[in-house]
């Protein structure tokens, strides 16, 4: 049920700035209760001492303001993104591989993660890569790249916060052109040599 469902008007606020200042216009208007995001600190805590009942949805609050915290148990879905990411790769055909959790802090979902990889795939294996603190979209794609190409046995990535799964992307495709690049220079060095050889080969049975 929403509010209005429950005959309660309700009001929606766009913070664009400062998340306190629409708390001091909602009590202007007579709100009685805030949904806020637990990341919106100052807010939770300028609402509680106006009296509100505070409600943090989505996003975990570290304090005593907030009357609620509503956080999702993402202990099963870590598991079940594992093993889905895993399973993707049997069907691919792969016996092995390594699956990479990349993002700003994999702390808190590596374990997990590692875990449920170990107990129902242990033919795969799982490691972590930490975006640097402070670097850039750009350098982060880059370095990324870098670290797929040079561990070709990562079959499988996850990227664990929202900030990362477009570097991931970007970096994946990044580091699939320049395998191709890589592989078509040896194609073409191979496909040379052997030349070399045929023409060598040649060479010699008409010196004969």
């Amino acid at each position: 049920h929403t509010v209005e469902n429950l005959g309660y008007p309700a009001k929606l606020y766009r913070v664009k700035g400062d998340a306190s200042a629409m708390v001091q216009k909602a009590v202007d208007d007579g709100c009685t209760g805030l949904l806020i995001p637990g990341s919106y600190t100052e807010a939770v805590r300028r609402a509680h001492d106006a009296g509100l009942y505070v409600v943090c949805p989505y996003e975990a609050f570290n304090g005593d303001e907030a009357d609620v915290n509503v956080v999702a148990d993402v202990s099963e879905y870590i598991e079940e993104l594992a093993r889905g990411i895993a399973e993707r790769m049997t069907e691919r055909g792969l016996k092995s591989g390594r699956i990479l959790v990349y993002g700003s802090n994999t702390d808190n979902c590596f374990t997990a993660f590692d875990a449920a990889v170990k107990e129902y795939y242990p033919q795969f294996e799982t490691v972590s890569f930490n975006r640097p603190p402070g670097l850039g979209d750009d350098g982060a794609i880059d370095e990324l790249a870098d670290y797929l190409l040079n561990n070709r046995d990562i079959k499988g990535l996850y990227a664990c916060d929202e900030s990362s799964v477009p570097v991931a992307v970007k970096a994946r495709s990044k580091a699939i052109a320049a395998f191709k690049e890589i592989e078509a220079a040896e194609q073409a060095s191979e496909k040379e040599t052997k030349k070399r050889e045929i023409d060598n080969i040649n060479a010699v049975s008409s010196g004969m």
